[in-house]
């Protein structure tokens, strides 16, 4: 089949883009492959392109401006803030992403973080490759059960990480304005605001987008509203 169409891909996280390019193909669209994915690059390629890809570079109103023959702009995950989505509406372009990428993966990886936290495995574990073997390196270790767990947001993600938590006997507390709490209830956590949330937790774990509201979320007096074993 003869290519019709071009799709610029920014970027990619993996060792091989061959399957993409070996779907884009059946529909007679060609991968183009950015090199360094710079912005002076990408508005070199723009123009030619029907649609693009991206991982993490940002895709900001300059590269869409110069992507006249434009149609799609799709993310290669979640979240949407390296993509002006603004600007890509205002030139008639879609974008989309992938909502289901990830989600145990991401789950498991934070618990995975929080464990090594309570464990305190990293720290052993730079201390035995130094030649030191103690257990009282750094805070106590403190049992993980019954301690409580502060999820702020109720995504897919946060949805995903609550019955991990739960295994290991974690209270689990959701700050997410926009969940019902009876949504959250069925889940087996409750619904609390931000400044309970910064009270009661043990441990904190964050699965929101990168919004107005959620921008600078946390800073000094966060921290300082704390637990001081948290």
């Amino acid at each position: 089949m003869q290519n019709s169409w071009k799709i610029l891909i920014t970027d990619y996280a993996w060792s091989s883009i061959e399957p993409e390019r070996q779907v884009l193909a059946e529909i007679g669209a060609e991968l183009i492959a950015a090199e360094t994915g710079d912005e002076a690059e990408l508005l070199t390629l723009a123009p030619a392109m029907d649609g693009i890809l991206t991982c993490w570079q940002p895709v900001r109103a300059p590269v869409i401006t110069a992507a006249e023959k434009c149609q799609i702009i799709g993310r290669c995950g979640i979240g949407l803030d390296n993509i002006d989505v603004e600007a890509a509406t205002e030139h008639g372009i879609i974008v989309t992403n992938v909502p289901a990428y990830c989600i145990d993966e991401v789950s498991d990886h934070a618990m995975g973080l929080l464990l090594a936290c309570a464990r305190k495995i990293s720290r052993f574990d730079r201390a035995v490759k130094e030649g030191t073997w103690d257990q009282n390196i750094g805070p106590a270790m403190r049992r993980i059960r019954g301690k409580t767990l502060g999820v702020i947001g109720f995504g897919r993600i946060a949805r995903s990480i609550v019955p991990k938590a739960k295994a290991f006997g974690l209270t689990i507390n959701i700050c997410s304005p926009r969940a019902a709490p009876e949504l959250i209830q069925e889940s087996g956590a409750q619904k609390v605001s931000f400044s309970e949330l910064l009270a009661t937790s043990d441990f904190i774990t964050i699965h929101a987008p990168l919004t107005p509201e959620t921008q600078d979320m946390f800073g000094e007096a966060e921290f300082r509203a704390m637990k001081p074993t948290a």
